[in-house]
């Protein structure tokens, strides 16, 4: 037996420095089921050996696989329901067991949430979260995040109060403090309810309290994890206000202000959801949050910022001032490209479609959109090429812009591929157009063209 346990310390040391085919060799060749073995071992010098291999191998996909299938998991939990804050000597012990643990559910599985509920692994953590060990709280607070996607953990860890991850986001530690908000973000996922008890366990207050500290320290993965749980818990209206009642949308002008690109994007999230609440919109407007947003339209390579921002700005323009605004900070040269630029993203389309539909309830906004060129770009989504979710859109749109007076479509597109004025004389059966365009009239005052784009019926009007 001590000849294994000086083996398997050599192990653990090897791990560590392992490159991913050193890994993969150690998997191919059983070393992951023998460590395994020694699970069972009363040899609490042999248990640390063990664990401390087993937590640096998980990293492989295949190893947490041999990990989950031979029982690895409730070997861990069995393990960690004996630590004992005390037991200095062995404090190792239980760190490795929690962080093989959390490298064991890094990924959503739900086979490995089943087997945590049949454990009560709920109950085994819990009390982990208060533990004085930094190390515990962040291994331990790391996998209730991850397994609280599985909504029965999240409601379980509800039942017994949200209270010790709430203390937990006032962590000085940086990677601990990054742990807590992301376990937050995830619990608040799931439904309203979780939501609302987050908020009663102070969750979201400490959340906008935190925000100018975390910017004064500058780690970004905080920073974005921040805005990804305010964006959540927003999504309950009474939560949206309560982040306005802490001055909490200031302080997510400041987050859409940082230098980094992933923290401007959840930021510019967080703006979407806020927009929920009216009175929330009104204070982006006169935080000027356009301003943030609209330059987020050129990183043309990162579409989930893209995605965010276009969101953020259909919520906020939902309102006059803001449509007014967006083309007084020359939005529409930002938002023109991207009929081009993400022709191939389907979700950026409908979003970039939807933006410029919500954007054209305002009549100098339609001159805009007409003269930069973007209108031309809508009519050529105006086809059976595209997807019907991509015409519903582009549709939607051109219904906005042709509201105002239709010699607007025509005086611009002469000849466009638009909706058949032959199909009112009875002359074309084609039903894929909305219905809005069958009061299409060509003023008189103009010479054009409209053809078709199923029949070869032209209207000319002299």
């Amino acid at each position: 037996m001590v000849l294994y346990y000086n083996l398997y310390r050599f192990v653990i040391l090897i791990t560590c420095f392992f490159i991913e085919d050193s890994r993969r060799e150690l998997v191919e060749n059983g070393t992951v089921e023998r460590l395994l073995s020694f699970l069972d071992s009363r040899n609490k010098d042999l248990l640390q050996a063990s664990c401390g291999a087993l937590l640096n191998i998980a990293g492989d996909d295949d190893a947490r696989r041999i990990i989950k299938e031979n029982g690895g998991i409730e070997q861990f939990l069995a393990i960690l329901s004996q630590y004992d804050v005390k037991d200095s000597r062995y404090r190792k012990l239980y760190e490795y067991a929690a962080g093989a643990l959390l490298n064991v559910t890094v990924e959503t599985d739900q086979e490995v949430y089943d087997i945590v509920k049949a454990q009560h692994g709920v109950d085994t953590l819990y009390p982990l979260l208060s533990s004085p060990n930094i190390e515990m709280q962040r291994c331990t607070v790391g996998s209730l995040g991850l397994l609280c996607v599985d909504p029965e953990i999240a409601y379980q860890l509800m039942d017994k109060g949200f209270d010790p991850i709430t203390k937990l986001l006032e962590a000085e530690d940086s990677d601990l403090l990054a742990r807590a908000i992301a376990a937050v973000w995830n619990l608040s996922v799931a439904t309203d309810e979780l939501r609302v008890a987050l908020n009663r366990a102070g969750a979201l207050d400490k959340c906008v309290d935190i925000i100018e500290p975390c910017i004064e320290k500058g780690d970004p993965e905080v920073l974005s994890n921040l805005a990804m749980a305010i964006t959540i818990m927003s999504i309950n209206e009474d939560n949206a206000s309560r982040v306005r009642e802490l001055g909490g949308l200031e302080k997510i002008a400041l987050l859409l202000q940082n230098d980094d690109e992933h923290v401007q994007s959840t930021a510019a999230a967080a703006v979407w959801n806020l927009c929920s609440d009216p009175q929330n919109t009104q204070v982006f407007y006169e935080l000027k949050v356009l301003q943030y947003l609209i330059p987020l339209l050129d990183l043309h390579d990162n579409v989930d910022a893209v995605e965010k921002a276009l969101g953020a700005i259909i919520n906020l323009c939902k309102t006059e001032d803001c449509r007014v605004q967006f083309r007084e900070m020359d939005g529409f040269s930002k938002l023109e490209p991207l009929l081009t630029v993400m022709a191939e993203e389907d979700k950026q389309l409908l979003y970039t479609l939807a933006c410029f539909g919500v954007l054209s309830y305002n009549n100098e906004n339609n001159d805009s959109i007409r003269d930069c060129g973007a209108l031309a770009k809508i009519i050529e989504y105006l086809n059976d090429d595209y997807k019907e979710s991509i015409l519903e859109k582009s549709t939607g749109a051109m219904t906005n812009l042709s509201l105002n007076v239709c010699l607007f479509f025509f005086s611009c597109f002469h000849g466009a591929n638009i909706f058949c004025v032959g199909r009112k004389q009875g002359r074309c059966s084609s039903t894929r157009w909305y219905c809005t365009f069958d009061s299409v009239v060509v003023p008189s005052q103009y010479d054009c063209t409209a053809k078709c784009c199923w029949c070869t019926l032209e209207f000319v009007h002299q």
